[in-house]
């Protein structure tokens, strides 16, 4: 299950913030798109612009694995 993953990153990793989107709504599967995800769960790491800095696809990244 990939909620728990999700749940322990946001409480184990402080130097970001995560997001997770319900791709059940129109406006988040129209960011989906836009981002090119085509298989869940995706995990995207964006910089302080916006910028996509990695993308893990149907594995998460483990929290050491993730800046600090």
């Amino acid at each position: 299950m990939v909620l728990p993953v999700v749940d322990r990153i946001s409480a184990e990793w402080t130097a970001g913030r995560t997001l997770r989107l319900n791709l059940a709504t129109d406006i988040n599967k129209a960011f989906a798109e836009k981002m090119d995800v085509t298989d869940t769960p995706t995990f995207i790491l964006f910089d302080v612009h916006g910028n996509e800095q990695e993308r893990w696809v149907r594995n998460a990244p483990a929290v050491e694995d993730l800046p600090q």
